[in-house]
């Protein structure tokens, strides 16, 4: 089936929604269906039959068959109501989570591209630069003005920039299967769209891993009082029952009701010390949680900065003409030995690329801060 090509980050993120989506929302909603049979059965009705017959010529043949329905206490009906309004919660908690863990992946991919890309074309530059170099030099040797230490160098640098170019054509790629497989889209988007601002810190109280943690947590502390000796099912039979003697039957049909008595309706101490467990849990994978955002967000903020600042400096430091000029003067200078002419290449085509890699580099940093604060695309 073909995709129609995203404009953004936003449409891709539709687009992988859609692929992860299975049968998730069919799944969840017959999950929530609740017949008036759940709401009040504890368990399956049990039907039992017995059949007693007397040793005596005169004795009495008892057949006794029994239907029994376990009903709910008021402590399991309580413990159901509260996993029906946590599940739905917990639902939508979890495709917000997904829809925000499938923004970081796109975000990710999207900034692996973009900084390999800002470097790919002075890789592009050096490998032909070199290239170009080695002809030169091996047209020199043949004719006795360079030496073959002059070639060897050359040959060795070149090899460094081919594989250096290799490597950024194989992250490229490789970013666009994942991409594809994600979303079915062929090919990332030119505009990432990610443009919200920025917040002062990560939003806590909304962030949809923390947000999902804390449902879970309810959602398990109500599974585990639903299971208390507390919550036994009371259970309601109806009895029928018949009596044979010789030239004499009587029937008999009936109710009979089982209540657990409960002294206190405290739970058990295996459930209090159960419950102690997955609190202790709950708040040490919390606390862990948001010392990890805290400290991912305080590097960010410290990285952003940097970039910042090198961005401004760049501003005021590389002429992209002045460098393309002292390129082709460094490339036909024969003056110069050549290592130095590599050297001096090699850092006039970092110079030129670096404002297109800064600039990627900065737009992933705030990508990053987005995703960390619990924002979307």
């Amino acid at each position: 089936m073909s995709v129609q090509a995203a404009e953004n980050l936003r449409d891709a993120l539709d687009q992988a929604l859609i692929r992860a989506s299975g049968d998730f929302t069919s799944a969840t909603a017959e999950a929530a269906a609740d017949t008036s049979s759940r709401r009040w059965l504890g368990g399956l009705p049990t039907l039992s039959m017995s059949y007693l017959g007397s040793d005596q010529s005169s004795g009495t043949d008892e057949t006794e068959v029994s239907l029994s329905f376990p009903i709910k206490s008021s402590l399991q009906r309580n413990s159901d109501a509260q996993l029906n309004t946590v599940d739905p919660k917990l639902d939508a908690a979890t495709q917000r989570y997904q829809a925000w863990y499938l923004s970081g992946t796109l975000r990710e991919l999207y900034a692996r591209d973009r900084r390999a890309q800002a470097v790919l074309p002075a890789a592009m530059a050096t490998s032909a630069l070199l290239t170009e170099l080695e002809s030169q030099l091996q047209e020199r040797l043949s004719a006795g003005s360079a030496e073959r230490f002059e070639l060897i160098a050359v040959q060795r640098q070149r090899l460094n920039a081919d594989s250096t170019l290799a490597r950024l054509r194989a992250e490229i790629a490789g970013v666009a299967r994942l991409y594809t497989s994600l979303t079915g889209d062929a090919a990332l988007p030119k505009d990432s769209g990610d443009t919200a601002q920025i917040p002062q810190q990560p939003l806590y109280a909304q962030h949809p891993r923390l947000l999902l943690l804390d449902l879970n947590q309810d959602q398990q502390l109500a599974s585990l009082r639903a299971t208390s000796s507390s919550a036994t099912p009371w259970n309601i039979a109806l009895v029928g029952r018949e009596l044979a003697i010789p030239n004499f039957t009587e029937r008999q049909l009936g109710v009979a009701i089982d209540v657990p008595v409960s002294f206190g309706a405290k739970p058990s101490t295996a459930v209090r010390s159960s419950e102690r467990a997955l609190m202790r849990a709950y708040q040490m994978q919390r606390d862990e949680t948001l010392i990890q955002l805290q400290g991912e967000w305080t590097r960010l903020q410290t990285e952003r900065e940097q970039l910042l600042s090198r961005k401004a400096l760049l501003v005021n430091l590389i002429d992209a003409q002045a460098v393309d000029a002292m390129i082709e003067q460094t490339r036909n200078s024969l003056e110069l030995p050549i290592e130095l002419r590599l050297q001096r290449m090699q850092a006039l085509l970092d110079a030129q690329a670096e404002p297109d890699l800064v600039a990627a580099q900065l737009e992933a940093n705030s990508a990053a801060l987005r995703q960390l604060a619990g924002l979307g695309l």
